[in-house]
């Protein structure tokens, strides 16, 4: 499924059973039924969070006649831990892309998604690179089934790569995967930072002018040089670009930056807390106030 998110609006211990009215609120967020085909009622008595999830996951499978069930939801970057928890079986397919490309592809989407123009959309988008890559050492450490994929490789050689990834789910590889002008995207919200997925190549999109502020690109070289050091055993080091004469970042910088960081996720988390109580007739007058487009019910 696409960015369905359950347990990312109700974590474990976030109050779920007392809500039943979750399959509304999911929708009102991210549209998780429409996108996804799915009626709400049969999931309306079902509580949210990892029973939520799973009763998704297994509809939206049994649909597709899938022999594999799961999400995918950079959303969860912080969550590993708590999802290795709820989920002891599961298989984590973790994809590494330099962070500052991400935050390039994020201040591109915010020219017109209301999500991505969040205040500190970046700022959590880099930093966050490092709870991930925390997350992906906890799963490691507790011998959890971890799969490393980088960008970078997939795009200079997505059949190599494909086939890695098909080997650990336990899949038959098939070349007609390669083809992505016949993949389903009809989960995959419109908005024109999907375009590269809905163009059917699998590739790079040409970018001349840099979108980020110079600062911030510095700021994100120094990190890539601490953190190819620090994650070593990581695919997320061979994702960074590193500089030879870049320095890393000092201890006041980092402090800093990491108080930044709760900072930025302490006022999402206390949104995500309010969204799971206020009425959503309040979140739909103050989604009508913001005209650029959306999914997410943040503003």
């Amino acid at each position: 499924m696409y960015e369905t998110e359950p347990v990312e609006l109700w974590p474990q211990g976030a109050g779920a059973a007392r809500t039943k009215d979750w399959t509304q609120r999911l929708e009102f967020y991210n549209q998780t039924f429409s996108r996804h085909e799915l009626q709400q009622e049969p999931f309306a008595s079902i509580p949210p969070g990892r029973e939520g999830a799973l009763a998704l996951y297994r509809e939206y499978a049994r649909k597709r006649g899938a022999a594999i069930m799961g999400e995918k939801a950079p959303s969860y970057y912080k969550r590993l831990p708590l999802l290795a928890r709820l989920f002891p079986e599961a298989r984590f397919l973790i994809i590494w892309r330099d962070p500052l490309e991400c935050c390039r592809s994020a201040a591109r989407a915010a020219r017109g998604n209301r999500f991505f123009a969040q205040r500190g959309m970046i700022q959590r988008m880099l930093l966050g690179a490092e709870i991930f890559a925390e997350g992906a050492e906890c799963l490691l450490r507790e011998k959890r089934t971890v799969c490393e994929v980088v960008y970078d490789e997939v795009v200079e050689n997505p059949e190599r790569e494909l086939q890695r990834v098909c080997e650990f789910l336990g899949i038959p590889f098939a070349p007609s995967m390669l083809d992505l002008k016949s993949a389903d995207v009809s989960s995959v919200p419109s908005g024109a930072h999907h375009e590269g997925v809905r163009s059917g190549v699998i590739g790079r999109t040409a970018q001349a002018d840099e979108i980020l502020p110079l600062p911030f690109v510095g700021k994100g070289k120094r990190y890539a040089k601490l953190w190819r050091e620090r994650f070593s055993q990581l695919g997320f080091a061979r994702a960074l670009v590193v500089q030879a004469d870049i320095n890393r970042p000092g201890p006041v910088e980092m402090v800093t930056d990491r108080c930044v960081w709760k900072c930025w996720r302490g006022i999402d988390a206390s949104k995500q807390f309010l969204f799971r109580r206020m009425p959503l007739s309040w979140w739909s007058r103050m989604r009508s106030a913001t005209p650029r487009g959306g999914t997410k019910a943040e503003t």
